[in-house]
């Protein structure tokens, strides 16, 4: 069982909830982005997730825990070489 299925609606809400709390002027920090991103992460979205790492890595380019997260999260879904129009896998062949 996932961990985001055992927590409740209300508890993921509540997080949601103080994360907005937080002053506007005080969410300009990379530690804000990355709890954001970890946030969505536990959710399951990917795309949010990665939004928020990267923002923090824009505030603080050594930001090593918002860097691991990233590499964790992995390359976007990876397309089959099989269900790719001709035109992609040559160009994805001949990349440089």
């Amino acid at each position: 069982m996932k961990l985001v299925e055992q927590l409740s609606e209300a508890f993921l809400a509540d997080i949601d909830k103080r994360l907005n709390q937080i002053p506007i002027e005080a969410r300009d920090s990379a530690a804000y982005y990355h709890c954001r991103g970890l946030f969505y992460k536990l959710l399951g979205d990917r795309e949010k997730s990665r939004k928020y790492f990267n923002t923090a890595l824009n505030i603080d380019g050594n930001f090593i825990s918002a860097r691991r997260e990233i590499s964790q999260l992995g390359d976007k879904e990876k397309t089959s070489i099989m269900s790719m129009d001709l035109k992609d896998v040559v160009g994805a062949l001949f990349k440089k």
